[in-house]
Formats: structure tokens, sequence, C-alpha cells
């Protein structure tokens, strides 16, 4: 019996934190945090069964979305992960930036749901100095080819009034 007791005062102390002397769990210190209007800043967005993926670009102001099928090539710059090039049927995306490897690998795992630009108006800086962090995005697309504009030979508008009058 006296061995229960002390089993129930241990999980008594755990489970009523109000009684207890100390904490089972270490306490973290709090961190004060202005936002100013600002968001905090995440680079990457993971979901599970993603069928594709979009690029914020916020130097532009465009939002991209890409089909996962059309993704062909990731590149990562192995040394520094600074650089990650995604490589699809429909352009080249290049992220500029740090600690890109777990980007990398949602890519390949098809799971990044969305990767974005940092912008210092809108995010706030990230404590966590091992997240990924994004500083430039560029997106590359092909341009559809333009049909050229028809100009009308002196000969083809003679031809075109003679046909008329027959």
């Amino acid at each position: 019996m006296a061995d229960d007791d002390g089993e129930d005062d241990e999980l008594d102390s755990i489970w009523n934190p109000a009684k207890q002397k100390a904490s089972p769990l270490p306490k973290k210190s709090l961190e004060l945090v202005v936002s100013h209007g600002q968001q905090p800043y995440a680079a990457l967005e993971t979901k599970d069964k993603v069928l594709a993926f979009v690029v914020r670009s916020l130097r532009n102001g465009f939002r991209y979305s890409f089909a996962y099928h059309t993704l062909s090539i990731t590149a990562l710059h192995d040394p520094k992960a600074d650089i990650l090039t995604l490589i699809t049927d429909r352009g080249v995306i290049d992220l500029y930036g740090r600690n890109l490897l777990p980007v990398a690998v949602a890519f390949e795992m098809h799971t990044a749901y969305s990767v974005t630009e940092f912008s210092p108006e809108m995010h706030l800086l990230p404590s966590d100095k091992t997240a990924p962090f994004i500083e430039r995005i560029e997106v590359m697309l092909p341009r559809p080819p333009q049909k050229p504009e028809r100009v009308a030979k002196a000969d083809d508008k003679l031809l075109a009034k003679e046909d008329i009058s027959h």
C-alpha cells in the first residue's frame, strides 16, 4: 500500500498542477512580439494529397499555380541549400534563400502546397534561424507564340479588287 500512495501522489501532482510545487514540464520563456499589422512568415505550407502547388512572388505581385504532374526536376544547391530550382513543363521557378532543404524534400514528396517569398512590409522576421527562408522568387514562363500580323501587299489588294469586279 505504501508504494501505491507514492504513485498516487506523483499522478496527483501531474493532473492537479495547482497542488504541485514545481511544474513537470519545463517552462518556455515568453517572447514579446510587436507585429504592427504584419503576419508571421512561413516560407513553406504543406498538405497531404496535393494536386497543385502555389508560388507567391510578392515582389511582382503574382500568385502562380502549377500542377504537380508537370513538375519534372528539383535541383538544390546542395552545400548551402540556398538555391532551389523547380522545372515544370510550363516554366522554371528559382527560389533564393536559406535552409531550403525541407522545401526541396516537400516538393519531392508532393506535399508542398505553397511557397511564399518574404516581404518586410507584410511579414515578421522568423525567430527560428533554422526554418526555411525565401528571400526572392523568380518565375520564368514561356511566352505563347504570337501570330504575325498580315500586311496586305499592293498586289494582293489589286487581285482582291479584280476578283470582286469579275
